[in-house]
């Protein structure tokens, strides 16, 4: 980053540029310099977004935010930015604080809908409500760093609701009220209930020659009481327009209310209006002076009931009296919404108990919105004409309890109308019918049993002798049905036990067979006449009847008997048969006999013969291929022991000579020298992959990790490549899910793979990484990743071999870009572990588009850094840091190196001893075992295969001796069986050789002890 320019990654702004003000080194965030590359990243985002947000930073929550915060209101910039959350908003947190503190403390995003959050705004309380979200912001290391909040202001739409309800309220709660004194307390207590806004109400009246305003009905205010207003005059007095504006029909207001006129009829000596004390809480604009309006409205429209009313109350009271007692139900609805202003006691007997004065009829009768009959009263309303309706059935719910109840009632309705001759009510007289129409019903239904019974009767008999007669008939023709049915039964028996392939007879308790198929005398070699009536002695011969014996005596005793017989025939060849003895059931006289069912078992005896002799030559093939898979394993892992242990001396004297060489040239050869013997490491990591994925012992991790993070480090791992050749390297991975669960160094292993290919085989253009979701089953996302360039390109006969192990597209490639063929091998392997494919499409001299799918689950959302490679940090930094933390806390410690490679054991003292560690190196297993019994020491490097005892052996002896020494292999034997060997054994930890100082040192960090511990 340019270094006179710490503030690059903002984007512009009031924030942003606050941001560049504050001396942050003192305070507890620290200098720009030390902040983390994901803070910046994210701040960067912030002030480039149009969502409000703010970041709380480390237990002060330290506030940051962006330009959409300071517009939405919620900041008291710019003093806020760089300040505890609690110094600059202390009104709120005993709303906030613990919530945010929570996601600090235990990292759990969290969300809030509609909360009521009192601001001081201006030096005056203001009410507000907002939805916000809370995410933690979570650092490289994966440790929480702080909280993102993310508001929205939704005051207005939950205003607008309440008020809405509040205006609901208001109307339903006017209509029941009689006296105009009552209609400021039921206002308020009905919008009290919804709203605070409009709570506190006075209505007044003024002859229109002169302002003399008296209070005629009040609530919620506090002192008030009937009569002129003092206050209100004043206002009048010093304001003359203010009358005008009333009388034209205009709401006055000052900063404590607002005079909102009722509607009265032109030319009225009396000029009525609503003064309604304003909430200091809320701003009065257009929707808070629409929502008095609405207010006033409905009180106006209230009041010119409620006096109509009374004008028709004479005429009215002694006609309710009259109707009350009538003995037909009676009713009076009032308005166009069918108010019922009066329901006699046979009305209410009529339709059951329910609340009817002062609802309206689709209220009170909610089973019949919708129906004809609702609908016939209110066109009658309308109409203005009288009705008279004919027998009506009616579903009414009379018992209050959901369940529906049939009725029949005649109506005589009659629209009731003013002086002037409008309609303003209606009357209506109603019979019950039901009880008579049930009766009608029911005599009905009676009439028609009855003669339905009578002609059933009839019916009945005269079948009878229809049916008597045709049975006569029947039976001789049955008789001789039933006759030939035997003769055929017999017949189809013989030719079924013809067709079976088997040998049936059946047997007498006296063992004469009295029934024999076409096979079993064909069996026993003689013709049916001398078979059937012939006693077995006379069948078989003495040796098989004896072997038969105890079979038959079961089955004569009633138990099935199945077993195998191997017999000669005549002819001398032996036949293996399954043969069944089934008791006979059902006899109702003398003892029952068997029948006997043979089948010629002797194919499946050879086939079980010939398999048997196949499994055996399986076996002996299985045991080969073992064999050959067993020494491919140990070869594989003995190339790969013999160079990684040269790798281990190349690499380590490599890191070594780039702490004492000085000159950039002789620099520049040994990062060459270092990236080659890498690149050696890398081909053998890959031939050992492939060799687990062929031999099914590849492993995948399962762990949660963020998806973007792995995406941008395997981008980043290609970048400088592809910015030395001038490529654009970019990605569309919109749509992805931000955490999954399952192998992240894997899935960053192919997408390398494909994006290094692409880079290598692109001269000039672009290369680019898409991503999308295809389809999410039962919390598992299928995800499809596609690299695709402007190279040049694979005709269709190369790309079938493409994904072989070993194979490239053309020989001269290899030449040209280098490379063994093993990278596309493994990645459609590795996606193939995954529950994935692989594939290409490509055009020579156009480009390519490399694809796989993969198959993971739903995650939480942690880091995937700690699984990737620790290069996507700055490795030179890194290292310098790890040494410096173990001079300084470690330095002095015994470490005991057990390597009999002299040229490693150079590398590796001198590793340790350049960090200040004291080091002893043992050649061999047993000269480790003799040097930890004589001398104390902080942690053993042990290597695996050494002469005389090995580094297993000794690990076992060190361990026998309750030595509690932390013991780490440090090996060439790199296969995942080795390490478990290795902890098996007692071992603590295992480092792979080639040794990375990276890890080595963070390895030391992990087992060294403290200065606290003991030694």
């Amino acid at each position: 980053m340019d270094a006179s320019n710490p503030y690059r990654f903002l984007a512009e702004g009031k924030a942003a540029a606050r941001m560049r003000e504050i001396d942050w080194a003192a305070t507890p965030v620290g200098p720009v310099a030390q902040w983390s590359d994901s803070l910046k990243s994210l701040l960067g985002t912030m002030t480039r977004s149009r969502q409000p947000m703010a970041l709380l930073l480390g237990p002060e929550q330290i506030q940051f935010y962006n330009d959409a915060y300071i517009e939405q209101g919620l900041s008291r910039h710019p003093g806020q930015m760089g300040v505890p959350l609690a110094e600059s908003w202390p009104e709120v947190m005993h709303l906030v604080g613990e919530r945010f503190a929570a996601v600090l403390r235990d990292g759990t995003p969290t969300a809030e809908q509609n909360s009521l959050i009192p601001m001081v705004r201006e030096g005056r309380l203001v009410i507000t409500y907002h939805s916000y979200a809370c995410t933690p912001f979570v650092d490289a290391q994966g440790d929480i760093r702080g909280v993102l909040v993310t508001p929205i202001d939704t005051t207005q739409r939950i205003l607008a609701a309440q008020r809405q309800a509040a205006l609901e309220a208001v109307s339903h709660a006017l209509a029941r009220v009689a006296v105009v004194g009552d209609l400021a307390d039921a206002a308020v207590h009905a919008l009290s209930a919804a709203s605070q806004d409009a709570t506190r109400l006075r209505l007044y009246r003024s002859p229109r020659a002169s302002f003399v305003p008296t209070a005629w009905s009040h609530a919620g205010v506090a002192g008030a009481s009937p009569g002129t207003d003092p206050a209100l005059q004043a206002w009048a007095d010093a304001d003359p327009a203010l009358w005008l504006r009333l009388l034209a029909g205009s709401e006055a207001h000052d900063d404590q209310r607002v005079l909102v006129p009722l509607l009265d009829q032109p030319g009225a000596d009396v000029v009525r209006f609503a003064a309604f004390e304003l909430d200091p809480r809320l701003p009065f604009d257009d929707a808070y002076r629409q929502y008095v309006v609405q207010i006033t409205q409905r009180i106006g429209q209230a009041c010119d009931r409620i006096e109509a009313v009374h004008a028709r109350t004479d005429s009215a009271s002694e006609r309710d009296a009259l109707l009350m007692d009538a003995p037909i139900g009676a009713a009076v609805w009032t308005g166009p919404s069918l108010v019922f202003s009066l329901a006699n006691h046979r009305y209410c007997q009529y339709v059951g108990k329910r609340d009817l004065i002062g609802r309206s009829f689709n209220a009170a009768f909610p089973e019949l919105v919708g129906t004809p009959l609702s609908a016939l009263i209110h066109a009658t309303y309308a109409a203005g004409k009288p009705y008279v309706s004919p027998e009506t059935p009616v579903l009414l719910d009379k018992h209050g309890n959901g369940e529906l109840e049939q009725c029949y009632f005649q109506f005589n309705l009659q629209p009731m109308r003013t002086a002037a001759g409008d309609v303003y009510a209606m009357m209506g007289i109603v019979v019950d019918l039901t009880e008579q129409v049930r009766t009608r019903q029911a005599l009905e239904t009676w009439h028609r049993d009855r003669l339905g019974d009578l002609q059933a009767r009839a019916d009945t008999l005269e079948e009878t002798v229809r049916a008597r007669t045709h049975d006569l008939q029947e039976v001789n023709s049955a008789m001789n049905t039933a006759n030939e049915a035997l003769r055929q039964a017999v017949a189809f028996n013989r030719n079924v036990t013809e067709m079976v392939p088997g040998r049936i007879t059946y047997w007498d308790a006296d063992l004469v067979c009295r029934f024999a198929n076409q096979r079993f005398c064909d069996w026993v070699g003689r013709p049916r006449a001398q078979v059937e009536g012939a006693s077995a002695y006379d069948i078989y011969p003495r040796e098989t009847f004896t072997r038969l014996q105890q079979h038959i005596d079961r089955v004569l005793a009633g138990e099935p008997q199945r077993f195998e017989a191997r017999s000669a025939r005549p002819d001398g060849s032996v036949v293996h048969s399954q043969v069944n003895y089934v008791p006979e059931e059902g006899v109702s006289a003398g003892r029952p006999g068997f029948y006997l069912m043979a089948m010629d078992i002797t194919p499946i005896k050879e086939a079980e013969l010939a398999l048997r002799e196949a499994n055996a030559d399986l076996a002996r093939s299985r045991d080969a291929a073992e064999a050959a898979s067993r020494t491919k394993s140990a070869f594989l892992a003995n190339m790969s022991h013999e160079i990684r242990t040269p790798l281990n001396a190349i690499l380590g004297m490599a890191h070594i000579l780039s702490q004492r060489i000085q000159d950039p040239g002789q620099l520049e050869q040994l990062g060459k020298l270092e990236g080659a013997a890498k690149h050696l490491l890398g081909l053998i990591s890959d031939v050992l992959d492939l060799s687990k994925i062929e031999a099914g012992k590849l492993l995948l991790e399962r762990n949660d990790f963020v998806l973007p993070e792995t995406i941008d480090w395997a981008v980043e791992m290609v970048r400088g490549a592809a910015q030395a050749k001038g490529l654009v390297l970019s990605r569309d991975v919109t749509g992805l899910p931000p955490a999954v669960r399952g192998d992240a160094l894997r899935l960053s292993q192919i997408l390398i793979n494909l994006l290094s290919n692409a880079v290598k085989f692109t001269e000039r253009g672009s290369v680019t990484l898409r991503g999308r979701l295809l389809q999410t089953v039962d919390q598992r996302h299928q995800l499809r990743f596609e690299v695709q360039d402007t190279g040049i390109g694979i005709d269709a006969a190369q790309q079938a071999q493409l994904f072989g192990a070993f194979a490239q597209a053309d020989s001269s490639i290899t030449r040209r870009h280098g490379g063994t063929g093993l990278g596309l091998a493994l990645s459609r392997q590795l996606a193939h572990a995954m529950g994935g494919e692989a594939g290409l499409d490509s055009t020579p001299g156009v480009g390519s588009r490399f694809w796989f799918t993969v198959w993971l689950d739903a995650g939480q959302g942690r880091s995937a850094r700690a699984a990737l490679a620790p290069a996507a940090e700055a490795r030179p930094a890194r290292i310098a840091e790890l040494e410096s933390r173990l001079r300084s806390l470690h330095r002095g410690r015994r470490v005991l190196l057990a390597e009999d490679n002299p040229v490693n054991r150079e590398v590796g003292v001198a590793l340790l001893e350049g960090v200040g560690l004291a080091v002893m190196t043992a050649h061999d297993g047993e000269e480790a075992v003799a040097m930890v019994k004589a001398q104390r020491f902080d942690l053993v490097l042990m290597d695996m295969q050494m002469p005389n005892v090995d580094g297993l052996q000794a690990t076992r002896a060190i361990r026998a001796d309750v030595n509690a020494v932390p013991i780490v292999a440090m090996t060439a034997n790199a296969f995942v069986n080795d390490r478990h060997a290795c902890l098996e054994a007692g071992m603590d930890d295992h480092v792979s050789k080639p040794v990375d100082p990276l890890v080595l040192y963070a390895m030391l960090l992990r087992w060294l002890p403290t200065a606290a511990s003991p030694h």
